[in-house]
């Protein structure tokens, strides 16, 4: 599994976020031309976490964007959940396909609990680990 460019900046940004909290806003501006990321990729990058109230936006003077709660009030797992499905190592780590391998399917059994140790490992890192 890898993550997307798409998933690893919009991490990126929500870190870059997390270090401005309680400090000021940002603009999308200057985030990339800190990080060499496209403000049209940012653009696209920030709607669907202001869409899951994660982050605020504000327009005019002194605006830009803020996380909406505390960084550690906001969990890697709620950032995925915002921009993407959870990323599955296998179909059927989502355990709503029928498959008549599954009880005998050791490599399954192994890639389930992989998956379940991810996602618990996203669940349980808030945006704050990460600054």
């Amino acid at each position: 599994m890898k993550l997307s460019k798409r998933e690893d900046y919009t991490f990126y940004l929500a870190t870059e976020l997390a270090r401005s909290y309680g400090v000021k806003r940002l603009s999308l501006t200057e985030i990339a031309d800190s990080s060499g990321i496209s403000l049209f990729f940012l653009k696209q990058l920030i709607r669907p976490l202001v869409k899951h109230k994660l982050v605020e936006s504000k327009e005019g003077m002194n605006g830009g964007y803020i996380l909406a709660k505390k960084p550690e009030n906001i969990t890697m797992y709620q950032i995925f959940s915002a921009i993407n499905a959870l990323p599955l190592l296998t179909s059927c780590c989502e355990g709503k396909i029928s498959c008549e391998r599954k009880k005998s399917c050791t490599p399954g059994i192994v890639f389930r609990d992989l998956n379940e140790l991810f996602i618990e490992k996203l669940k349980n890192t808030k945006l704050s680990d990460l600054i």
